[in-house]
C-alpha cells in the first residue's frame, strides 16, 4: 500500500468522529513527504482543532506512515489560513 493510500485510510477511520461534530478533513496535497490537509465544516476555527489534529490525527498518521511524512500542514476554507502543527 502506498503512502497516499495509507493516509487516506487513516483519515477514513477518523472522519466519523469529526463528522459527528459537523467537521471534516480531506487531503489537499501530498508531495515530497509534505502533507497538507484541508479542514472542513466545524473544524474551521474550532479552538479544539489544534488538539484534535495534533494529538489524534498526526499521531495516527505518524504511527502508520512513519518517516514517509515529514511535515503536516493544515488549510481552512479561507486560503489565507495556513498553519503548521508538526515538527
Amino acid at each position: 500500500m502506498n503512502t497516499y493510500t495509507k493516509i487516506e485510510t487513516v483519515l477514513e477511520e477518523i472522519r466519523p468522529m469529526l463528522e459527528r461534530d459537523g467537521g471534516g478533513v480531506e487531503i489537499e496535497l501530498f508531495e515530497n513527504g509534505n502533507l497538507t490537509l484541508h479542514l472542513l465544516g466545524a473544524c474551521v476555527g474550532c479552538p479544539m482543532s489544534s488538539m484534535t489534529f495534533g494529538v489524534i490525527v498526526e499521531s495516527k498518521l505518524r504511527e502508520v506512515c512513519g518517516d514517509k511524512i515529514k511535515n503536516i500542514y493544515y488549510t481552512q476554507d479561507s486560503t489565507d489560513n495556513h498553519y503548521h502543527l508538526s515538527k
